[in-house]
Order: structure tokens, then C-alpha cells, then sequence
């Protein structure tokens, strides 16, 4: 088992951390992940339906390499 190290507390993810934009959270995690030696994408976002704010994002490693639900129906469709 491989287990990343990250020189200083400040630059890991804590339970219950805030941010003021997108922007922060998108440099925070792409910080962190250069220094513990991996990289991070977007894999889902979810809007409000009254009006398009942006709910919740999910980042996860690069390396991932889940399918949704939605992309595995497109698939039978063809």
C-alpha cells in the first residue's frame, strides 16, 4: 500500500473546510494533489433547478475509472 505525503497540514483536506469560490476549491485540490504526487478532476456537478447555482462538485483522482449510471445506458442504447 502507497500512502501519500504531504509536507504541511495546511495543504490536506479537512472535514468541514470552507472556501469563497469554485476557484479556491479548483486550486486548493489541484495544490494538494501535485504535492502528494497525483492529479484531480471534476467527475459531477449538481445545479438547483430554480436557478443553475451550483450545489455540489466532485473531485476525484485522475486515475479513477468509475462509470455512471448514465454513461453505462448510453452504451446499451447503440
Amino acid at each position: 500500500m502507497y500512502i501519500t505525503q504531504v509536507s504541511d497540514d495546511d495543504h490536506e483536506p479537512k472535514l468541514g473546510q470552507e472556501f469563497l469560490s469554485l476557484d479556491q476549491v479548483r486550486e486548493f485540490y489541484n495544490a494538494y494533489a501535485k504535492e502528494a504526487d497525483f492529479s484531480v478532476r471534476m467527475n459531477s456537478s449538481k445545479k438547483s433547478m430554480r436557478n443553475d447555482e451550483i450545489l455540489q462538485k466532485e473531485y476525484v483522482c485522475s486515475k479513477d475509472r468509475t462509470t455512471s449510471i448514465g454513461e453505462i445506458s448510453e452504451r446499451k442504447r447503440r
